[in-house]
């Protein structure tokens, strides 16, 4: 019997040439070609291959399935809002029906700050007085007092020099306040007393001229008049316009004058008068005018330049809050903020473009409230500086200050000449 099957299609097959077409042909006289054996010969051995690992591919499948499984789970704990950011990346890089939505990345906030700050500067600039008369009036309306004596050649002078602000006092005021609680005499007698403390020089205005007055006992400070001869330079040019006075210097840094709570609410618990019977005497000029034993008078006892053992700046600090605060008492401040927090690293971002990257309004430490939130002082260093504060009311005129210290703020002398190490003075 003659074998008349139909070769498959899909074999590549070479026909006899003495095979006439549309006959019936015998598989004797068909030949395979080399193509189509190596592919027979594939097809085998991908099926004894997956024969043989079958058991392998499964659990790699397995596991490939349980691993998206538990990604996707991680992601659906989340709030529906969660995804927001991401809808709107999507709605912002995919087409719509009708072509690319017309949306864009938000706006950086620092933007809009800068123009509103730009704004209120040049308003604040165009609604200083223009005359004497008119800067008289705006004194007496915000500060509800006269303006001190020679408040004319003040303005003299800053309309000489182009002063930008001529009616803005505020800082100034507010550091003064404590102080009219003294009379002119006292105040003058602890200007002197507080210059003999070790990093605090003075400045000697007398007959119109300006110098700097280093009275030590006995310590060594290598930032001694660097500030005094700043402020000193500062005053050159109308020393002459001023009366006889003393200036307290801070030599540091820091501030130095932390008043407690209880001696600012109630003053009269403090001595008040701290004249006495010592006379200092200075090597270069006119002898001083008769002052008392000093600070130690007034702390019953000798001041330490640094705390030791005695106690740190954030124990002084805290008693400047009140009795009821948080500050106050001891335990509350104590609170370990290097506690570690839990965080979902895997959690997707609800902020665009990342969590990481957020916009910090202001990193100004008179946003926190240490006598309510007194664990936060560890956040600061000026709180862990070695120098002792002084807790009597002394006017120490320093170049910066914290909150709840009572220094006088003056201009940084940095600011006025610059150096090799500083160069403020040179900024725009």
């Amino acid at each position: 019997m003659t074998n008349t099957t139909k070769p498959d299609p899909g074999l590549n097959l070479i026909k006899r040439p003495d095979v006439e077409e549309g006959s019936h042909v015998d598989v004797d006289d068909l030949q395979l070609t080399p193509a189509t054996t190596m592919r027979a010969k594939r097809r085998n051995g991908l099926t004894s291959y997956i024969s043989r690992n079958g058991g392998y591919i499964f659990f790699a499948c397995v596991f490939v399935l349980f691993m998206r499984t538990g990604f996707l789970a991680g992601h659906n704990d989340h709030h529906a809002e969660s995804y927001a950011s991401n809808n709107d990346i999507a709605a912002t890089l995919l087409p719509s029906a009708g072509g690319w939505i017309p949306h864009a990345a938000p706006e950086h906030p620092i933007t809009k700050r800068i123009e509103a700050a730009e704004a209120k500067h040049k308003a604040k600039v165009a609604g200083q007085s223009k005359t004497l008369k008119a800067a008289v009036a705006e004194y007496k309306r915000r500060y509800k007092r006269a303006p001190p004596k020679g408040f004319d050649q003040w303005w003299n002078f800053a309309q000489e020099h182009n002063v930008k602000f001529v009616d803005d006092y505020d800082g100034m005021v507010s550091d003064l306040a404590p102080f009219w609680e003294l009379s002119g005499e006292e105040l003058r007698r602890r200007a002197l007393q507080v210059g003999e403390l070790p990093s605090i020089d003075l400045v000697r205005l007398q007959d119109g001229k300006a110098t700097t007055l280093n009275i030590k006992k006995g310590f060594e400070d290598s930032e001694v008049s660097a500030r005094a001869t700043g402020f000193r330079a500062m005053l050159g040019k109308f020393a002459h316009t001023l009366p006889d006075m003393y200036f307290p210097i801070n030599a540091k840094a820091e501030g130095r004058v932390l008043v407690p709570w209880e001696h600012r609410k109630y003053p009269n618990l403090t001595l008040e008068d701290s004249s006495g019977q010592l006379r200092l005497r200075i090597s270069s000029g006119p002898p001083l005018i008769s002052i008392s034993a000093g600070v130690e008078t007034m702390l019953n006892g000798p001041f330490q330049p640094d705390w030791g053992n005695d106690g740190t700046v954030w124990e002084a600090w805290r008693r400047t809050c009140a009795p009821t605060s948080a500050a106050r008492r001891v335990f509350s401040s104590l609170r370990n903020v290097f506690t570690p927090q839990r965080k979902n690293y895997l959690a997707p971002s609800s902020n665009f473009p990342s969590s990481d990257f957020l916009f910090a309004a202001t990193t100004s430490a008179r946003t926190v409230d240490f006598c309510s939130q007194p664990h936060e002082h560890y956040a600061q260093g000026h709180f862990f500086s070695d120098w002792r504060t002084l807790p009597l009311l002394y006017p120490v005129f320093s170049p910066a200050r914290a909150e709840g210290f009572l220094d006088i703020r003056i201009p940084s002398h940095y600011y006025y000449g610059s150096t090799k190490r500083y160069t403020y003075g040179w900024d725009p």
